[in-house]
């Protein structure tokens, strides 16, 4: 396995020499929509068979849960303001294309912090 790979692995939770590739890629990289429900009835099916399939998938996945579970408890049902959301989403989305090798576009504004 590569550096990178091992990289890829270690970034995703992943212990190296776990299977990274494939199903796992494709797990991972939506472990989080996964978790809040937000994919499709095919996708949902498809990556829980293979989380069922695959132990390190499987640990990193309840682990993942666990901690989501935790800050729900301990947020209760306070809600972010939408502006918050908005920043947040924009950042999210601006290191998924940057980790993927692209680039910030220059129609994307940089993500400010809120000051208080």
């Amino acid at each position: 396995m590569t550096n990178e790979a091992n990289n890829d692995t270690a970034s995703a939770g992943l212990e190296p020499g776990a299977c990274s590739d494939g199903p796992c890629s494709e797990a991972t990289s939506h472990l989080w929509d996964y978790l809040d429900g937000e994919l499709s009835e095919g996708d949902c099916a498809r990556i829980k068979a293979h989380v069922g399939e695959c132990p390190p998938c499987e640990d990193l996945f309840k682990n993942e849960k666990k901690i989501k579970d935790a800050v729900s408890r301990a947020c209760g049902c306070e809600h972010a303001p939408q502006d918050l959301r908005g920043r947040v989403i924009t950042m999210i989305a601006a290191l998924r294309l940057e980790s993927c090798g692209g680039s910030r576009s220059e129609k994307q504004p940089e993500p400010t912090r809120a000051t208080e």
